[in-house]
């Protein structure tokens, strides 16, 4: 199950066209993969520093799952918006990728 959701999450997805998705945004290329990159080692970071004060596998597993949901409904809505002519929602579509990639 969990193989699945990993699947399901597209993070890979944004990791490949991150050059694409954040030059469609207006920020470039260099910066986005940049962006990605550090938002996902942050994200390992952060998780290691949870496992090491004791936080449970499961309990982290699940928030990082529901945390990662939030943010998809959240890249979903906001890329609508931008592709709707909202210019001013790509900041927020920014932050729900990142945040994607922090979370996994």
């Amino acid at each position: 199950m969990i193989m699945l959701f990993n699947q399901l999450t597209g993070n890979f997805a944004i990791a490949i066209y991150s050059t694409h998705i954040f030059r469609s945004l207006g920020i470039p290329s260099a910066i986005g993969s940049v962006l990605v990159g550090v938002s996902t080692f942050l994200g390992v970071v952060f998780g290691g520093v949870l496992v090491k004060i004791g936080l449970g596998f499961k309990l982290m597993l699940l928030l990082a799952h529901v945390l990662i949901g939030i943010f998809l409904v959240g890249t979903s809505v906001f890329s609508y918006l931008v592709q709707g002519g909202a210019k001013e929602y790509s900041t927020p579509l920014v932050v729900c990728l990142t945040g994607i990639m922090f979370m996994f």
